[in-house]
């Protein structure tokens, strides 16, 4: 666990031992909802498809999966949590992860960022699917190249967290991080109905990020 991480986990273990009424969601990554699809880029999802325009290749990793509902079921999922006290008497977990209890493949996630990457109206150059760990090879080539900086490949200023993942899909047994939702889903509506995420809705995340100016 890296700084960013043990930052978090201890967080959680001083308000356990506090007397205050606190619950910590874990939250991941949170995409855009559709119709807009607003996306924050300074989230890895966002800054690895950047980089991957500016390297010529998008990372594919069998096994593993994104957990990522959209930015209006994380709110009603918090919410639900507020409110779910005072409603059943209950109490509420100390700690839930909100995170997507039906993950979707990394890979189609992928394939759909390319499709909608390459859709005649965008204009994108052809992008080649290799392994996570060749992409993040090729991403750190790049760390010592001169006339790159990182609004270009943004990408390098995560070189710690992407040379996890790529260490990670290189494992024999390699399958994606689990994730117990089932606190969270029992305290949550929104959470027990979260739809998985659609080509529809990766076509807006794109459309977003091009409007934007960031890609």
């Amino acid at each position: 666990m890296g700084g960013y991480g043990r930052s978090k986990y201890i967080a959680e273990q001083l308000l356990a031992r506090s007397s205050l009424d606190v619950t910590c969601l874990r939250i991941g990554q949170v995409p855009g909802a559709l119709p807009k699809g607003l996306w924050s880029t300074s989230e890895w999802v966002p800054i690895l498809v950047k980089t991957s325009i500016a390297l010529g290749r998008l990372p594919l990793a069998s096994g593993f999966s994104i957990f990522a509902p959209p930015h209006d079921t994380v709110a009603k999922a918090i919410i639900d949590v507020a409110f779910h006290r005072s409603q059943n008497g209950e109490c509420t977990p100390l700690m839930l992860n909100l995170v997507h209890p039906q993950p979707d493949a990394w890979n189609f996630v992928m394939n759909c960022i390319h499709d909608a990457l390459l859709k005649p109206k965008n204009g994108s150059n052809d992008l080649e699917f290799v392994s996570f760990a060749d992409w993040y090879g090729a991403l750190e080539a790049r760390e010592d190249r001169d006339g790159y900086i990182a609004e270009d490949i943004p990408g390098l200023k995560l070189l710690d967290l992407f040379s996890c993942i790529a260490d990670m899909t290189q494992g024999a047994e390699f399958g994606s991080i689990c994730y117990c939702t089932d606190k969270m889903r029992m305290v949550s509506p929104a959470m027990r109905t979260a739809e998985s995420i659609t080509k529809k809705q990766v076509d807006a995340w794109v459309g977003y990020w091009r409007s934007s100016g960031f890609i």
